[in-house]
Order: structure tokens, then C-alpha cells, then sequence
């Protein structure tokens, strides 16, 4: 059972739901973005409940939605939503990378 945790929490649904995320950026295609925050979701609410990130992880399926909703009219505005949620898996993946793992 772990395994499947980790799979659903984990980074390929994060890596999976920035893809989709650019998928439907770049061919202006809302499906691909809500989907995107369902992806982005389980390891949101996993985040929101550590106290470091409090309830801003939260925020990223709401943008990634508010995003889908607007990338038909206002593809700019869309990609201007899109960049925090890029900018937070960044600053997450480097949290991972420069956490020492005790020996």
C-alpha cells in the first residue's frame, strides 16, 4: 500500500500535472489545465497539513482551475496563473534536493 501512496502523493502526479499544465498552456485546451489540479491536489493537501507551508499549497489547484476558465479569452493571464504553481514545485524540489538525509 505504500507504494500506491506514494505514486498519488508523490512527485510523478506533480511532474504529471505541470505536463498537462503545458499541454493545454500551449494548445489553449482547459481540460488539460483542470485536470492538472486534480493532479496537483493530493500532494497540496498533504502540504496544507505540515505546518511550513500552512494553507498556501491550496492555492495551486485554485489557480490551475482559475487558469482553465481563462486560457480560451486570456491565454497571457492564464500563463500569469500558471507561474506561481511552477514557482512553488521549484522552491519544493529544492527544499528535497538540499535536505540532508540522516546517515
Amino acid at each position: 500500500m505504500p507504494i500506491v501512496v506514494a505514486l498519488l502523493i508523490g512527485w510523478p502526479f506533480v511532474g504529471l500535472s505541470l505536463i498537462a499544465a503545458g499541454i493545454g498552456l500551449v494548445r489553449r485546451r482547459p481540460r488539460f489545465l483542470a485536470a492538472a489540479g486534480l493532479l496537483m491536489l493530493p500532494i497540496t493537501l498533504y502540504l496544507a497539513a505540515t505546518p511550513r507551508f500552512r494553507w498556501y499549497p491550496l492555492l495551486l489547484p485554485v489557480l490551475l482551475v482559475t487558469s482553465a476558465a481563462t486560457v480560451g479569452k486570456f491565454p497571457r493571464l492564464a500563463t500569469a496563473l500558471f507561474l506561481p504553481v511552477v514557482g512553488f514545485v521549484g522552491y519544493l524540489l529544492l527544499i528535497v534536493l538540499l535536505s540532508r538525509s540522516p546517515q
